[in-house]
């Protein structure tokens, strides 16, 4: 009975442990590159919910070509706030993927 219980709590231990990667927990839309001239600007803004983000660069398992989209781009993704950041609206994104049509 002992080992039995062990079993089970080893098992349960492992599948509660375990997450899932690179699940979206928000939608976006790219609506296009940042051409502001100053030291902090660059890259893309980002709309997520009511407020304009900016990123500067995709995740390296990313399969967005942003140089070659036309937008706005609707998106699938995960971030958060860059804490190194120049500018306060400066994000990290950790995850992000063209976002399907409906």
């Amino acid at each position: 009975m002992k080992i039995l219980l062990l079993i089970s709590l080893i098992l349960l231990t492992t599948v509660f442990a375990c997450k899932k990667e690179n699940i979206p927990t928000d939608t976006g839309v790219i609506t296009g590159v940042d051409e502001r001239l100053c030291l902090c600007c660059g890259g893309w803004f980002i709309e997520i919910g009511d407020s304009t983000y900016l990123f500067d660069q995709l995740p390296a398992d990313s399969k967005l070509d942003l140089a070659n989209e036309t937008f706005p781009v609707s998106v699938d993704l995960n971030w958060q706030h860059d804490p190194d950041a120049c500018l306060p609206e400066d994000i990290l994104v950790t995850y992000i993927s063209k976002r399907q049509a409906d």
